[in-house]
């Protein structure tokens, strides 16, 4: 039953039409309802199986409604609680069937192979001006993260998506040496002395922030 209502919902996304405006609403925040109120295994199994969810999530919707762009994030931010190193197998694609051609040849490592679009599409949004767009973002790569998995690891250290990890990185490695100088913090994504704001509290010691600043900065270098 599960499946073919997800084929139903396929089939209804394939009219140009449906993929925009109140049809393209009803289907996203259904389809959050659904992914949120999931708790069995065999259940998850059902809605994670033959690549459905990857179907829509990389369906190209009318973005530029913010309504449906914010429908959008809250069903891949519902999704990505439900990961776990089980559930990422369902959601995992071949590097090749992803990017539409063959695997550049940096990318023919064993963990670099494999392709998830709840990820790769998520951050494309990742600096929209809707702070709910960019704070469900991060909330999604942070569930991404938290999994430790090699192939996650690939991923996100490869082209293209590297570009936002290393930005993240680049960024800590910015923030550390802003703080351990007992400057002021910076606030979403800004510098400490555009966001205006100070720091309470003693600064980081030099030899944790060396440390902590080189392993960023290794990171960067690895995408």
């Amino acid at each position: 039953m599960r499946v073919r209502a997800q084929a139903y919902i396929q089939r209804i996304l394939q009219q140009p039409q449906s993929r925009m405006g109140e049809t393209a609403q009803q289907v996203l925040q259904t389809l959050s309802i659904i992914a949120q109120n999931v708790s069995s295994e065999r259940a998850l199994d059902y809605l994670l199986s033959n690549n459905h969810v990857n179907s829509i999530v990389e369906t190209p919707f009318d973005f530029e409604d913010e309504e449906v762009l914010g429908f959008y994030v809250s069903f891949l931010k519902a999704v990505s609680l439900k990961l776990t190193p089980s559930t990422l197998q369902l959601l995992l694609q071949p590097a090749t069937a992803h990017s539409g051609g063959a695997a550049a040849p940096h990318q023919q490592h064993h963990h670099q192979r494999h392709a998830l679009p709840l990820y790769s599409e998520a951050i494309k949004f990742a600096h929209h001006k809707e702070s709910l767009v960019r704070a469900g973002v991060r909330t999604l790569t942070l569930n991404v993260y938290a999994l430790h998995n090699a192939t996650v690891t690939g991923i996100v250290t490869a082209a293209p998506a590297s570009s936002y990890f290393a930005a993240i990185c680049g960024y800590m490695a910015d923030l550390i040496r802003v703080r351990s100088r007992g400057a002021p913090a910076g606030g979403d994504g800004e510098c400490a002395w555009v966001a205006g704001r100070r720091v309470q509290g003693r600064p980081l010691s030099r030899t944790w922030t060396r440390r902590t600043v080189r392993v960023a900065q290794a990171l960067v270098v690895r995408r």
